[in-house]
């Protein structure tokens, strides 16, 4: 969120003119050996006994190992075969423009999300999600048992497997039915217990670029407070369906966020 729309170029030019990379190559002759000598670089280990360490040290090595990780691999597009690389002096400047803190949402349910330091004594943001699939006649009553928890700052709904009887499959028009009907339906939710502000996190539903920027719409849709996520692929890649929603997301003008789900080691 912090980088300057400016950036977003840079980070397209270089998944077409990066340094070329075949995809096997990326990930046993790049990443697995980078992983293995930050690892013993920083003296990073796992103590079972201790799944919750509070080792300042151990804190710090964890960062600069992965700072020194990406700078050494980047991220690899996988349609391009090409690695996208960031200096230091750019990943620095991403982080001294992250302002700290957000409104999330509008009106009387807009709420604030800020960083939070080591032992912070403020409440935490609280995010409610079922991330399951669910059937469509299920979906606005599931939304709103999440929805009308008052611990709840932010929910992100259930997932659409089918739409009026139609299976909903990835690149095909049954999934942009299926993911508008998911964001209609989740802001009618939202209405329905008292909280059409809260800020919403969509749509899971939508798995390709096309879905996601289909149920954009501020009167019935995914508004500009509201949410939404990229997933990497897994381990540190990208692809141009991907690329295509961060920059949608981004002129759009929504809040975007990076979703990550780690094999190596996790």
């Amino acid at each position: 969120m912090g980088t300057p729309p400016w950036r977003i170029n840079e980070v397209l030019e270089r998944a077409v003119n990066g340094p070329i990379c075949l995809e096997k190559d990326f990930d046993l002759k790049l990443l697995v050996p980078e992983l293995k000598r930050v690892i013993k670089e920083y003296d990073i280990s796992f103590d079972p006994i201790s799944p919750v360490p509070s080792d300042n040290d151990l804190t710090d090595n964890l960062w600069k190992a992965a700072m020194d990780l990406y700078l050494e691999v980047g991220t690899l597009c996988t349609d391009t075969h090409r690695r996208i690389l960031f200096t230091e002096a750019e990943m620095k400047e991403a982080l001294g423009n992250f302002p700290g803190k957000f409104t999330l949402g509008f009106g009387r349910d807009s709420k604030e999300i800020s960083s939070r330091q080591i032992e912070d004594p403020r409440k935490s943001f609280c995010l409610f999600s079922p991330d399951i699939t669910c059937d469509e006649d299920l979906f606005v009553p599931m939304s709103m048992a999440y929805l009308q928890e008052p611990l709840a700052d932010d929910v992100c709904a259930p997932i659409l497997d089918e739409v009026e009887g139609m299976p909903i499959r990835s690149g095909f028009p049954s999934e942009l039915k299926g993911s508008v009907a998911h964001a209609m339906m989740f802001r009618e939710a939202a209405r329905r217990v008292g909280r059409p502000g809260i800020f919403l996190k969509s749509v899971g539903t939508a798995e390709s670029d096309a879905a996601q920027i289909a149920a954009n719409n501020p009167e019935w849709g995914e508004r500009l407070t509201d949410g939404r996520f990229v997933a990497s692929v897994t381990e540190l890649k990208v692809n141009n369906s991907l690329l295509n929603k961060m920059v949608h997301f981004h002129t759009y003008g929504c809040f975007v966020g990076d979703l990550t789900g780690p094999l190596l080691g996790g």
